[in-house]
């Protein structure tokens, strides 16, 4: 799970609030959903963006009798895939007043916090082997969605992107803490944050391996970092 702290307020400091947002791909929400609740209650987050729910169809549920969920899946006569959803803690549920699905990938949610407009873009982005068509697909409804939000922007989930390190061509868009590899899906991501004026947030802070890291694969003894919130 990816956790980053954000605030929203005045810019004297004064009547700010500080919320949590994370991200956790969970390989199927389907019967996990009171893990879910106990994690993101352990965790003490505000809003967590969730990626490959699997869960058929889009809608809102009350969770645990406090928490809000909204997501967006596939039609309910096809086979369970992606799928991504936002889950709202009880204190700002009612700051909600507006959300869009956008595809089985994409979804947003609009909430005014602190009397500031807030745009939560929840994604799950296609493999790094999927064909350029479903990629290009992905990024361009992902842009629009991007140019005709409101307020301030958090765009997060598991984008199946590795970015790498910094270098000279994205400096003002990562910072010194990423990993060694960067992939298509990861410059495509990157160019993304360029045209949109938008920075990884993870790569900014240092993090123990066992936090930075967001995927593992055990049968290839590799560790990736594909999950991310852009501010």
């Amino acid at each position: 799970m990816t956790k980053t702290a954000m605030e929203n307020g005045k810019a004297n400091g004064k009547n700010r609030q500080i919320w949590k947002l994370g991200t956790w791909n969970t390989r199927s929400l389907n019967g996990k959903e009171d893990e879910l609740i106990q994690e993101f209650e352990k965790a003490k987050l505000d809003i967590l963006v969730i990626s490959e729910t699997k869960k058929k169809g889009r809608g809102t549920l009350n969770m645990n009798g406090n928490h809000l969920l909204i997501y967006s899946g596939v039609n309910l006569n096809v086979r369970a895939a992606a799928g991504v959803g936002c889950l709202i803690h009880q204190k700002l549920a009612e700051k909600v007043h507006g959300w869009e699905f956008l595809s089985e990938r994409i979804m947003k949610v609009e909430l005014d916090i602190e009397e500031n407009k807030t745009t939560i873009i929840a994604v799950y982005g296609p493999n790094e082997d999927e064909n350029a068509e479903k990629k290009d697909a992905f990024w361009n409804i992902l842009t629009r969605t991007t140019e005709t939000a409101k307020g301030k922007i958090y765009i997060a989930g598991d984008f199946n992107s590795r970015v790498g390190k910094k270098d000279e061509i994205y400096k003002t868009i990562l910072g010194s803490h990423g990993e060694e590899t960067r992939n298509n899906n990861g410059r495509r991501m990157l160019d993304f944050c360029h045209l949109n004026d938008l920075v990884v947030t993870n790569s900014f802070y240092e993090h123990k391996d066992i936090h930075k890291y967001t995927r593992e694969q055990h049968t290839r003894k590799e560790k990736s970092i594909i999950d991310y919130v852009l501010v």
